[in-house]
């Protein structure tokens, strides 16, 4: 459990968590794997936008928590590259 802790959040001061908090660092455990998914998929999407040369709304639901923020921040995103467009 540490070693997969440790590899998704970072060491920090792990040993002590468990040993204070096992409650806590039980549930880091248990959504390392979501954490990871979700890197990655930051990535792929990081890529994605390199290639393409635009950031779809997946660009923002990997980036964010809820899905009101990830549309708020979309569509700032995408007023903002408007007016950089009418600029030109």
């Amino acid at each position: 459990m540490f070693t997969d802790v440790a590899a998704t959040y970072g060491a920090g001061d792990l040993s002590q968590l468990i040993r204070k908090r096992y409650d806590l660092a039980f549930s880091l455990w248990l959504n390392s794997n979501r954490s990871r998914l979700r890197q990655a998929e930051i990535v792929r999407l990081g890529a994605l936008t390199a290639v393409s040369g635009g950031q779809g709304k997946g660009w923002f639901y990997a980036n964010t928590d809820t899905r009101e923020e990830a549309i708020s921040q979309y569509e700032r995103h995408k007023s903002q590259m408007n007016r950089e467009s009418a600029k030109r």
